[in-house]
């Protein structure tokens, strides 16, 4: 009796393994495709500073380091993801994939404000 119990918790915890390596793998490639069809959208928002001008609180140098940092998150976070999935670690692929859009927004906002000062 005890033997079976431990027999289906292994099946289940490789069965759960499974279906994060899925989802994990899923997510990756979906993201992948979605940074790398955005890359030069992004990397035009750091080559024209259209908005840098229009604001007296905004430096130049200022603008290009908030937008910079989009594309350079996603030369990050796209090997990164690529990384822990090879490894195994299949936990939080959300977290990977959604940190260039966390960047994005928090750039724009601080642009905001900057600008609304």
């Amino acid at each position: 009796m005890n033997n079976d119990s431990l027999e289906e918790s292994i099946i289940n915890e490789e069965m759960q393994t499974l279906r994060d390596k899925k989802k994990f793998k899923i997510c990756a490639i979906c993201f992948s495709i979605f940074y790398i069809s955005l890359s030069p959208v992004l990397l035009a928002m750091g080559i024209m500073p259209f908005m840098a001008f229009d604001s007296s609180q905004i430096t130049t140098i200022l603008f290009f380091i908030l937008i910079g940092f989009i594309p350079l998150s996603v030369l990050i976070i796209l090997p990164l993801l690529w990384v822990r999935y090879f490894q195994k670690k299949y936990n939080s692929p959300w977290l990977f994939c959604l940190i260039p859009i966390y960047i994005s927004f928090f750039s724009f906002v601080v642009i905001d404000i900057l600008d609304s000062i």
